[in-house]
């Protein structure tokens, strides 16, 4: 009797174990139906993977769309990804005349032929549309990377640049300054040599101050050895910054070095911008928030041309002109 009762309860745990499985699978195809019916009336863009997690009760779906214009899948905010069935999930290819659309990468209990079903032909509009936002949105992290390789490409030149004038000309030319005040030295005291070797010397060291002007106006070497606090100090106290500079506000810790640099060239080619307008000064603020780096630079009337935008563009940032202030913001983090 024990034996019997045992087979009793082994039949009755594999008809509730059946009866579970139609009915789970019963109500994924419902809830699958109802997403098509969703979908079919044209829903929010980039909802849809939420709304199929939501469906099959599935909060790790992932849906990767096919970009045929890079031939890469693309997640729904334009990253590229590689959809792959692992650790007891599947991946469902959506194809439409033989080309595919997307992946569905879900639990493996979900019914996929409904799945590929439904997708692939009742919610050809979501999908597709789906699909054009991830493709909209790589092409515009791609604009970004390409906008930051050029301005690191610039900024490459200018360190090249200033290198060069510090270890070639620079040098060279303090060489020749030693090299005339040796002569000045031992030329005779009543003759025109020497009044003719004191001029060179002067000019000399002229010539010498102005190229360190100009080495430190490309890329200043504080900003790289003490970072943005230190180099907007020195900036202030700079007698040929167009305008009296005061720094209302400014940090002492280091950023990420492109980080640094658009911070520092916006804010020397935003106080250009101030004296041109005709302003008498101009306040400087520096303050990080978090992961991200705010600046202010004022007053002024007029924003600025593309350019500066550009450099804080490149990094994700934002330009914008209110109450009479530029303001620009990164993230650093």
């Amino acid at each position: 009797s024990a034996v019997f009762l045992l087979r009793g309860f082994t039949l009755a745990a594999l008809a509730v174990a059946a009866a579970w499985t139609l009915a789970r699978d019963l109500y994924t195809r419902r809830a699958i139906t109802r997403l098509a019916v969703d979908l079919a009336q044209a829903p929010r863009a980039g909802t849809l993977e939420a709304d199929l997690a939501a469906a099959l009760e599935d909060p790790d779906v992932e849906v990767a769309y096919w970009a045929p214009g890079t031939r890469r899948y693309l997640n729904g905010d334009g990253r590229e990804v590689q959809p792959r069935a692992l650790d007891g999930r599947s991946a469902t290819p959506i194809v439409r005349h033989g080309e595919p659309v997307a992946v569905v990468v879900h639990s493996r209990s979900t019914v996929t032929a409904d799945l590929e079903a439904v997708l692939g032909a009742a919610t050809r509009l979501a999908v597709d549309n789906e699909r054009l936002r991830a493709e909209i949105l790589a092409q515009v992290e791609d604009l970004r990377a390409s906008r930051a390789r050029i301005v690191e490409a610039g900024d490459h030149a200018r360190r090249s640049l200033e290198r060069n004038l510090h270890d070639g000309a620079q040098q060279r030319l303090l060489a020749l300054c030693y090299e005339l005040r040796l002569a000045r030295d031992q030329a005779d005291r009543d003759s025109g040599r020497l009044a003719m070797l004191t001029l060179s010397c002067d000019e000399g060291q002229a010539a010498l101050a102005s190229l360190r002007e100009l080495a430190h106006g490309i890329y200043p070497v504080v900003l790289a050895d003490a970072g943005l606090g230190p180099a907007l100090l020195s900036l202030a106290e700079d007698p040929e910054v167009p305008v009296p500079v005061e720094l209302v506000g400014t940090v002492d810790r280091r950023f990420p070095e492109p980080v640094e640099r658009a911070v520092y060239l916006f804010i020397v080619e935003a106080i250009d911008h101030v004296a041109s307008t005709g302003s008498d000064h101009v306040e400087v603020s520096l303050v990080c928030d978090d992961d991200r780096v705010r600046v202010m630079v004022g007053p002024t009337s007029a924003m600025p041309g593309a350019e500066m935008s550009d450099r804080i563009g490149a990094l994700g940032g934002t330009v914008d002109l209110h109450h009479g202030v530029l303001r620009a913001e990164v993230q650093c983090g």
